[in-house]
């Protein structure tokens, strides 16, 4: 793993040690008190709610077969490559959870955990480098779109109308 692919996948967790070795730093700097105290508790704090309500989950497939299984099995995929340590992810995860709310009855949602071993084991297969990555995939299981940090719900809108009238399926060009 490259120190981007690090850094990237573990975004929160230094994001988050940093702030706090800088509020430490910064409040402590003329002796401790009882408000800079107060202060770094918030903070401490803050994060682990944050964390705890916004950190992505484990893989949703428990092997890597029954992933490949769901990709063109008739049901348009949208694959969700994600670390929970990752700021992006934990920013996407609201979006996510929107979009299964949304179109779960007519798209299969599969997060994978990267450092699980089903996620650790398809990172290749599917050309991954950095968290959040999310792949969408037709009822054929033909790549048609790739987004790589944030995803646009409406896009996903978009794709699930493409893929559910043939004739405007053809119009969609497969991107990275």
């Amino acid at each position: 793993m490259s120190a981007a692919q690090f850094a990237n996948q573990y975004s929160f967790a230094l994001g988050g040690a940093m702030s706090l070795a800088v509020l430490v730093i910064w409040l402590f700097r003329d002796g401790i008190t009882l408000n800079d105290l107060l202060a770094f508790g918030a903070l401490a704090f803050g994060l682990g709610i944050a964390y705890f309500f916004f950190k992505p989950g484990e893989s949703s497939e428990n092997s890597p077969a029954a992933v490949l299984e769901e990709i063109g099995a008739g049901t348009p995929v949208l694959l969700e490559f994600q670390s929970p340590f990752c700021g992006g992810c934990m920013a996407a995860k609201p979006i996510v959870d929107g979009i299964e709310r949304e179109h779960g009855q007519q798209l299969r949602i599969i997060r994978l955990n990267i450092q699980d071993p089903v996620g650790e084991a398809l990172l290749e297969r599917f050309e991954f480098r950095f968290t959040p990555t999310f792949i969408f995939f037709d009822g054929a299981g033909d790549e048609l779109q790739r987004w790589v940090g944030m995803i646009d719900s409406n896009e996903i809108h978009d794709l699930l109308e493409a893929d559910s009238s043939p004739s405007e399926a053809s119009e969609i060009t497969p991107g990275k």
